[in-house]
């Protein structure tokens, strides 16, 4: 039995190694949940005692022996998981079930990269701490997060991951390797990873071959609009590139809609003209000077699929009435808050899933040809 003889001797020991055992033993007691209350009290203060000992291989033999026990005082796992010892504090901070979400992503935040590794592997991972460990960038806590099939990953901090480390070949093949996969996620990766690395992710999340094709078209796409956009030569460039991407059968519906909702009007007119075969000036008239009527009669020249008419109507639409003065990103955000008033299946998104969505639309309508809105008003 424990008394306080023993807190005594344990007091007046000037052995360290004596010590240490007494943490050992008392930690063995402590697992059994078998002490009276007066037993754990002194139990409790003998472990208060040691978790502050001078001694770091005192400390680290309690913490080693007490990382995981659901019976130890809360202040006392709490005082081991801050030493200033790595080998006192981690094994803490990755067992201990007595740690909160709170107390982890304060320890991201201020701790090293070992202690936020140990975080990272930790049996349970919550959103939130996920989202700590994403926002430090380093490829070691990042890389301990993916391995850890345990750990909870928003769609969002997965996505940043895919985008951060682009070409860091150990991040993306433990992105590969996830359990589950957002399709989001897997378009981006699908555009950037090497063959070896996409036919791998293609198998291991069951993605069939038509959408593997679908989502490899989307990002494709959108690297492209992205680099469109980016480029800032616009006029005869712009004219240049559509008028290539239509002799090649590429200038497709949804990456003109996409430059339209990006707001790269220079790309967007000249794709309009290129499918239209009308000079550029005619298709800026019919576009932006003639209502509703010139656009439907350039969009019905151009050939594009009658079901995507209101979403260009109200790209378009939004050019007319001045968005763009909200900037690129406000501009965006409009249209997509139209998008979704305008199409029942289309819920609120980013602009990659609503496109997506859009170039999955297919057969026409009576009342969409017409340049009515499929449903609501």
């Amino acid at each position: 039995m424990l008394t306080q003889a023993h807190l005594r001797a344990l007091r007046d020991s000037p052995s360290a190694a004596v010590r240490a055992d007494i943490a050992v033993a008392v930690a063995a007691d402590l697992a059994t949940a078998a002490l009276t209350p007066s037993e754990a009290r002194i139990a409790e203060q003998i472990l208060a005692a040691l978790a502050h000992d001078l001694e770091r291989r005192v400390r680290q033999a309690l913490a080693e022996h007490v990382k995981d026990s659901p019976f130890l005082p809360r202040e006392i796992a709490f005082a081991l998981a801050q030493d200033i010892e790595d080998e006192v504090a981690l094994p803490v901070i990755q067992h201990s079930p007595l740690l909160g979400d709170a107390e982890l992503i304060r320890m991201v935040r201020a701790g090293s990269e070992a202690r936020r590794v140990a975080v990272a592997r930790r049996s349970s991972v919550a959103l939130g701490v996920a989202e700590a460990l994403v926002e430090t960038g380093d490829p070691a806590v990042v890389g301990a997060l993916l391995g850890n099939a345990a750990a909870e990953i928003s769609e969002l901090s997965l996505l940043k991951i895919a985008r951060s480390f682009r070409g860091n070949e150990a991040i993306e093949n433990l992105l590969v390797e996830r359990p589950s996969l957002p399709l989001t996620v897997c378009e981006l990766l699908i555009a950037q990873l090497s063959h070896v690395l996409r036919d791998r992710l293609v198998v291991k999340h069951r993605i069939p071959d038509h959408l593997a094709e679908e989502l490899a078209a989307h990002a494709r796409e959108r690297v492209l609009a992205q680099l469109v956009a980016e480029d800032g030569r616009g006029g005869g460039a712009a004219e240049a590139l559509a008028r290539h991407l239509h002799g090649r059968q590429r200038l497709t519906a949804s990456l003109v809609l996409r430059a339209l909702c990006l707001g790269d009007l220079s790309f967007f007119d000249a794709a309009m003209a290129a499918l239209a075969g009308l000079p550029l000036a005619n298709a800026r008239s019919l576009l932006y000077e003639r209502g509703l009527g010139g656009l439907r009669a350039l969009y019905q020249r151009a050939g594009l699929p009658v079901r995507l008419f209101p979403a260009f109507r109200i790209g378009v639409g939004a050019v007319l009435e001045g968005r763009l003065r909200l900037g690129r990103a406000g501009y965006t955000q409009h249209i997509l808050d139209r998008l979704v008033l305008a199409y029942d299946d289309i819920g609120p998104a980013s602009l990659e899933p609503v496109l997506a969505q859009l170039a999955r639309r297919g057969a026409p309508s009576a009342a969409l040809a017409a340049g009515l809105r499929p449903t609501r008003h």
